[in-house]
């Protein structure tokens, strides 16, 4: 292979890693072309502002071209508006309708929302709701502890699933058979400490049977404690994770399971009553 058919090859590993797709990249029924343009699109309503094909180029690890042809398609099927003066694009109103009929479903996070305030506002713990997106835990929604200084937690903020009390949860939550498929998945980022790991994992896994919740110690963070408890959403079949968290001076372990944790989970009792959820 010359040195110029090897450049020609990189940009495209680079595209399938970025877009998520890494895992999949040998998977027949996979269409690629169709992550790159939800990527794309992802990006632009991630970005909050007006965004061109160079920064999005950036973001992505997408080659300009592809940029520009599926943000052009996105453009045309009503998903991206484009500012012709500025050469922006910015979501359009068929990304609103969208993301408006998902809310619509996601009925779960319109109940947890006052309760997760309510209980921020009474516990001064940061509280956030989250899932399981492309094997890491993403925040959908969380209410910041005024007091708090450096727990900051962001709508789409990201955290690793196996050593997080939100992960574990959502571990807890799921079933057996896919929280072996998840943690088989996730094994290789932590093989050098795999078999620590694992029994730690299982010992969160039998506190959730035994409690309800999870919690972690100082464990993703060595200053930051938190509780954890899985939500199962019956209008989307999805499962959520409620956690409440900070940091260790305020929140120490004592307080942490007999205060926050059955604060939790009567919160997490009343969205479940609320939506129908067993």
């Amino acid at each position: 292979m010359t040195a110029r058919e090897k450049s020609r090859r990189k940009p495209r590993q680079v595209e399938l890693q970025i877009a998520g797709s890494e895992d999949m990249a040998d998977d027949s029924q996979f269409l690629t072309a169709l992550a790159r343009g939800l990527t794309v699109l992802e990006t632009c309503v991630k970005a909050g502002a007006p965004i061109g094909t160079g920064e999005i180029t950036k973001e992505t690890g997408l080659s300009l071209p592809t940029v520009s042809r599926m943000a052009y398609t996105l453009y045309q099927l009503g998903y991206l508006q484009y500012i012709s003066r500025e050469r922006l694009y910015v979501p359009g109103p068929r990304s609103a309708l969208l993301s408006a009929l998902i809310s619509m479903r996601i009925n779960l996070r319109t109940v947890a929302r006052p309760l997760m305030e309510k209980l921020t506002r009474e516990t001064d713990c940061s509280v956030g709701i989250g899932t399981l997106v492309d094997n890491q835990m993403r925040y959908l929604d969380a209410f910041e502890a005024e007091s708090i200084i450096g727990l900051r937690l962001d709508v789409g903020m990201q955290l690793p699933v196996l050593n997080t009390a939100i992960g574990r949860a959502y571990l807890a939550g799921v079933s057996a058979e896919t929280c072996d498929e998840i943690c088989e998945k996730l094994r290789p980022r932590e093989e050098a400490e795999w078999n620590d790991l694992r029994a730690r994992i299982k010992s969160s896994l039998r506190h959730y049977r035994d409690h309800g919740y999870c919690i972690s110690i100082g464990e993703w963070h060595k200053q930051i404690n938190s509780v954890a408890a899985p939500i199962s959403d019956p209008s989307t079949r999805g499962v959520y994770v409620v956690v409440a968290g900070a940091p260790a001076y305020s929140l120490p372990k004592e307080r942490l399971r007999e205060e926050i944790g059955p604060r939790l989970l009567a919160l997490v009792a009343d969205v479940k009553k609320a939506v129908g959820s067993g």
